[in-house]
């Protein structure tokens, strides 16, 4: 990976976390693109029962909320981990 042991702006990445395919770039400079996966597999298996408990117009404002929550928690998170991990190793 070219980025090893480059430091990451979290405000760049917290926008790349909420464009989607963007989403997967900015996780896979950090490294954690399987996770990021799993977290978006996560996503999808709450998000469908929600379909089916709240009628459409409505559910699709919850269906952001959550995916917003979680990517921008799980990428920011990440990121700042990454960021240590680079300032701690150089």
């Amino acid at each position: 990976m070219e980025n090893k042991g480059k430091i990451m702006s979290v405000r760049e990445q917290m926008i790349f976390s909420v464009i989607p395919i963007l989403n997967l770039w900015a996780a896979y400079r950090i490294g954690k693109l399987r996770r990021f996966l799993l977290v978006l597999l996560l996503i999808w298996v709450v998000n469908v029962p929600v379909s089916f408990l709240v009628p459409f117009p409505f559910s699709i404002p919850v269906k952001l909320l959550v995916y917003a929550i979680l990517v921008i928690h799980y990428l920011k998170k990440w990121t700042v981990q990454w960021n240590s991990k680079t300032t701690l190793s150089s």
